[in-house]
C-alpha cells in the first residue's frame, strides 16, 4: 500500500511539473490576502490491536474536497465536505468474527496558517471543527447502527508549490478530540456515547492534499 501511494505521489509531481516548465518564476515569499484555493484531500489510516488469540483491525479512507479564502497574508479560512469509509475486522469469537463497514458524510470549517520555510516550501498548521453523519453495517445485521460525530482537531504539515497555481501538502501530525453518539437501527433505546482523543502520525496514517490557487 505504501509503495502504491509513493508511486502516485511521484506521478502527480511529474505531471504538474511538466505543466509548469514554461511558467515564469512566481513570487513565493508569501500567499497574499485575497487568494482563493480549491483543494482535494485523500487520507488513509490503518490500525491493528493484537490480543492473545484474536485481533481488531481498522482501515479508513477519506476524500475531502474544499475551498478556502485568504483573509490576510498566509492565513486562510475554509470549508470542506468529507466523505469517508471505514472497515473493521474483529476476530474475537465473542463477537462471532464480526466485520463492520461504516460510511458517512460531513461538513468542516477550518483556519490555516502558512509559514515559509525556504524556497517553495511552507510549514502549515490548522485548527478545524467537523460534524458528520454515519451508517454502520455489520455482517449479522444485529449491530447495524447510525451515528453522529463532532470533532475538533489540529494538524501540522508541509506544503510545496509545484508552480504558481499548484501545490502538494502532507499533514502527518495531528491531535484531536471527538464525541460520538450511535444508536442501533433495530433498537432506538440502545444509544451509546463514545469520547476519544485522536492522535495521527506518519506511521499510522497518510494524508495528501492537492491545492489550486487563484491569486488576486
Amino acid at each position: 500500500m505504501r509503495i502504491k501511494i509513493t508511486l502516485n505521489i511521484c506521478l502527480i509531481l511529474l505531471v504538474l511539473n511538466v505543466t509548469a516548465q514554461n511558467t515564469p518564476e512566481a513570487d513565493f515569499s508569501k500567499i497574499k490576502k485575497g487568494t482563493k484555493a480549491l483543494s482535494g484531500r485523500v487520507g488513509f489510516s490503518q490500525s491493528k490491536t493484537e490480543y492473545t488469540s484474536s485481533y481488531f483491525k481498522r482501515t479508513q479512507l477519506e476524500l475531502r474536497p474544499g475551498v478556502s479564502y485568504f483573509v490576510k497574508d498566509n492565513l486562510s479560512v475554509g470549508i470542506s465536505v468529507p466523505f469517508f469509509t471505514q472497515t473493521y475486522k474483529d476476530t474475537n469469537p465473542l463477537f462471532s468474527n464480526q466485520d463492520y463497514n461504516q460510511t458517512g458524510i460531513g461538513g468542516s470549517v477550518s483556519i490555516r496558517n502558512y509559514k515559509r520555510i525556504a524556497g517553495k516550501f511552507f510549514f502549515t498548521s490548522s485548527l478545524g471543527l467537523s460534524y458528520r453523519w454515519s451508517s454502520n453495517n455489520a455482517t449479522n445485521n444485529v449491530l447495524d447502527s447510525k451515528g453522529r460525530e463532532g470533532s475538533v482537531a489540529g494538524t501540522a504539515g508541509v506544503l510545496y508549490f509545484l508552480n504558481e497555481k499548484w501545490s502538494l501538502e502532507t499533514s502527518p501530525l495531528g491531535i484531536g478530540y471527538s464525541y460520538r453518539k450511535s444508536t442501533l437501527k433495530n433498537d432506538s433505546n440502545s444509544t451509546t456515547t463514545t469520547k476519544d482523543i485522536l492522535l495521527n502520525g506518519a506511521i499510522s496514517g497518510i494524508t495528501l492534499s492537492v491545492r489550486y490557487f487563484i491569486r488576486p
